[in-house]
């Protein structure tokens, strides 16, 4: 696909829909986005309702992950971590959103990739941080719904808080920012010399 991303390769490990929203709108722009999916699949090809006979897709894969190619691996394993090393070698730019911790224990964390392939952007996403009492726990849509932080403070007699209205603007600017941010840290690499490895952090505010 043409568009001013054209050439620039993005390795997206990331999940559901956080981060496969980002890394859509790049793939939108003409970036070459390979997503890594588990041997099982992203697990919200089959969820809900599928849109194809075999069973393979669903409208909530769909409408996160147009624009991609995909490829499975078992990075738990010696050999998908090789595979996956060498792909991290020809990319520009590694999105993932794994519980924090899990990228480091794999041996792709930051500071591993930093000493090997300095021009890399690196772009973590979590739900609440990446310290707190919350921090390796999964974050859904649902289960950050039912936070109090994200209910509305106002509530009518005694009816419960309702859900907060600007929910969903908050999410939809925090997938704007990381895709947004990529963009920004690409252009510095394009001068001569440059060498420096860019890190962007992401939660959901």
């Amino acid at each position: 696909m043409s568009g001013p991303l054209k050439g620039v390769r993005v390795l997206d490990l990331t999940g559901v829909v956080s981060g496969p929203f980002a890394t859509m709108f790049l793939a939108d722009q003409g970036a070459d986005v390979l997503k890594i999916e588990p041997i099982g699949g992203d697990i919200t090809r089959r969820s809900r309702a599928t849109i194809d006979k075999a069973g393979e897709f669903s409208a909530l894969f769909i409408s996160s992950n147009r624009g991609k190619r995909s490829l499975s691996i078992d990075i738990k394993s010696d050999a998908g971590r090789d595979v996956l090393a060498k792909l991290v070698a020809q990319a520009d730019v590694l999105v993932q959103n794994f519980r924090p911790g899990t990228m480091e224990r794999l041996g792709f964390g930051p500071d591993d990739l930093r000493k090997r392939h300095p021009r890399l952007i690196y772009v973590s996403i979590s739900g609440v941080g990446e310290t707190g009492p919350y921090v390796k726990k999964r974050v859904y849509d649902p289960i950050f719904r039912d936070c109090p932080a994200s209910r509305h403070p106002v509530a009518a007699g005694d009816q419960p808080p309702a859900d907060d209205p600007h929910h969903r603007r908050r999410q939809d600017h925090a997938i704007f920012h990381r895709a947004g941010g990529v963009v920004g840290a690409l252009r510095p690499r394009k001068k001569p010399g440059r060498a420096i490895i860019s890190r962007w952090r992401c939660s959901m505010p």
